[in-house]
């Protein structure tokens, strides 16, 4: 069975997917700026990972919307890697030192640091996870310049890499969930 045959969608729905988010009847003008890079993406996307799956058998219109988001990250993580102010060298060490000071705490000890310190603690430990995940999958997904290759690594390694979740430290999601809770209820 061919896996084009999986696909139920006409071409015409499998973009409107992607493009709902669209919105065709505005009149504001950025909104119709915004909404013409939008359909050049799909546009984009569908020229470099549809059609060269199509041409080697390889596309399941049932993962359009996980094929996108594949696409979207890499190209992310590519202009990231490009940016003097991405990756902010924060250390192991640094991470290490803000995990053992909030070990063993409870949210009443957290809040007794104060909103602000909290605020810190939290930008630098997501940016440190963020930075781990896409570059290591930037070494290993998103090394080649064709996307239609991120698509076939990302299936490959759909049940590692791309499960993974950085946390080679024990307790940062922990963390950052009991201080983005913090953050939110606004105490």
């Amino acid at each position: 069975m061919n896996l084009i045959d999986k696909q139920h969608f006409s071409d015409k729905t499998l973009k409107g997917f992607l493009l709902k988010n669209v919105e065709s009847a505005s009149t504001n003008p950025a909104v119709k700026s915004l909404n013409a890079f939008c359909i050049a993406r799909v546009d984009h996307f569908w020229d470099t990972v549809v059609v060269p799956l199509r041409a080697v058998d390889k596309f399941d219109g049932n993962k359009i919307n996980w094929y996108y988001e594949i696409y979207k990250e890499g190209y992310e993580a590519r202009k990231m890697a490009l940016h003097p102010f991405s990756f902010v060298n924060i250390s192991m060490e640094t991470s290490e030192k803000i995990l053992a000071m909030f070990k063993d705490k409870t949210l009443a000890q957290y809040l007794e640091l104060g909103t602000s310190y909290l605020s810190d603690c939290y930008f630098l430990l997501s940016a440190w996870h963020r930075d781990q995940l896409l570059l290591k999958r930037l070494v290993n997904i998103y090394s080649s310049d064709k996307p239609v290759d991120w698509i076939l690594k990302a299936e490959i390694e759909e049940k590692g890499i791309m499960k993974e979740n950085v946390n080679t430290m024990a307790g940062v999601s922990d963390i950052l969930n009991n201080i983005k809770l913090l953050m939110v209820k606004k105490i």
